[in-house]
């Protein structure tokens, strides 16, 4: 199954129902790609990581 997140700022969390996916799907791991790390991925880890996200 492929799911699309529009997302206006940074982090991809933010005012998502990202996370609400990975809790009902018991996901506690994440793999984070992207170009800049200073930007979209330094602030989604940064989220991911506050969550206890492995």
């Amino acid at each position: 199954m492929m799911s699309f997140i529009i997302k206006y700022v940074k982090d991809i969390f933010y005012n998502s129902l990202l996370q609400s996916e990975y809790i009902n799907r018991e996901i506690d791991s994440l793999v984070i790609i992207g170009c800049i790390i200073n930007f979209c991925v330094g602030a989604s880890r940064q989220f991911a990581l506050s969550k206890y996200y492995n």
